[in-house]
C-alpha cells in the first residue's frame, strides 16, 4: 500500500502596519507659545556709562511697546555676550548689527564705537525677536521687567455717626368739626379705626466705634436737632441702642 504525505500548508505572517511618525513641530509652529516680549525699542546713553572698580557698566533705557514709562538696567559687556551666546550663531550674524568685540581697553573712542554697536545690536534683536520666538526669553530676562506701580494705600477715614432709623409712629390728623344745617340733627362722630397716638417714638443707632461705656455721643433726632447721649453700661462700639425719643422735651433715653 502507498501512502501520501499530506501536502503542508504555507504559513504566511502578516506583517505589522506600521504607525506613521508624526514629526516633532518646527520653532515656527510654536510662536503662539513663546512669551510676549513687549519691548518697542532700547537705548543706551552716553553719559549712562559707569566705571565701577574697573568694570564698564551700560546704562540701557527700555521703552515698551504699550505706551507706558520707561525703565532702565545695568549691564556688562559680558551680559551681553552671555545673552548672545544664549541666542545662537544667528544673532551674531545680524545684518549691518553685527556684535562688537570687546575693543581696546583704555581707549576712549574705542568705547564709544563699541557702545554704539551694542546699541545697534540689541536693537536688531529686538526686531528680529518675532521671527526668532526663541530669542524672546533671554531678551526678556536682560532687559528686566517694566517696574510695578506702586499699592494705593487707602485712608483710613472717620466713621461718621449713624443716621439713626427712627421707628416713628405718625399722628393722624383729627378730622374738622361736621356743620350740619338749621334744624338737621347732626351724626355722631365715628369712632376712629386707628390706635391711639403716642407722644414718643422709638429710634435705633449704632454706636460710632472706639467709644466705651459713660462717653457722649451725639444723636441727630427726626428734628434736625442733635442730642447729647450718655453710653450706658455694658454699650460699646460697633452695637446697637434703642433709644426713646420725647419730640415735646426734646429728650432721648436707652432702651435696655
Amino acid at each position: 500500500m502507498v501512502y501520501s504525505q499530506p501536502q503542508q500548508m504555507p504559513v504566511v505572517y502578516a506583517q505589522s502596519q506600521q504607525m506613521p511618525m508624526v514629526a516633532a513641530p518646527r520653532t515656527a509652529e510654536l510662536r503662539g507659545l513663546a512669551p510676549v516680549l513687549g519691548v518697542a525699542s532700547v537705548r543706551l546713553p552716553a553719559s549712562g556709562t559707569q566705571n565701577r572698580s574697573g568694570t564698564t557698566w551700560f546704562t540701557v533705557e527700555v521703552y515698551p511697546d504699550n505706551g507706558g514709562p520707561a525703565w532702565s538696567v545695568l549691564r556688562r559687556y559680558s551680559q551681553f555676550r552671555d545673552m548672545r551666546k544664549k541666542m545662537g550663531c544667528m544673532a551674531a550674524r545680524l545684518p549691518n548689527a553685527a556684535f562688537p568685540r570687546r575693543g581696546v581697553i583704555g581707549c576712549e573712542r574705542s568705547k564709544q564705537k563699541r557702545l554704539r554697536a551694542l546699541e545697534q545690536w540689541l536693537a536688531s534683536t529686538i526686531q528680529h525677536a518675532h521671527r526668532y520666538t526663541a530669542w524672546r526669553t533671554p531678551l526678556r530676562v536682560f532687559l528686566g521687567e517694566a517696574p510695578r506701580a506702586a499699592p494705593v494705600l487707602l485712608q483710613n477715614y472717620a466713621v461718621p455717626l449713624a443716621t439713626p432709623a427712627p421707628l416713628l409712629n405718625y399722628a393722624v390728623p383729627s378730622s374738622a368739626p361736621a356743620v350740619t344745617a338749621p334744624g338737621l340733627q347732626a351724626r355722631p362722630a365715628s369712632v376712629p379705626l386707628t390706635p391711639p397716638v403716642e407722644s414718643t417714638m422709638t429710634m435705633e443707632i449704632e454706636v460710632p466705634a472706639g467709644v466705651s461705656a459713660g462717653q457722649l455721643i451725639g444723636v441727630e433726632v427726626p428734628s434736625g436737632q442733635q442730642l447729647m447721649l450718655t453710653v450706658p453700661n455694658g454699650v460699646m462700639g460697633g452695637q446697637l441702642l434703642r433709644l426713646r425719643y420725647d419730640p415735646v422735651a426734646q429728650s432721648i433715653q436707652p432702651l435696655l
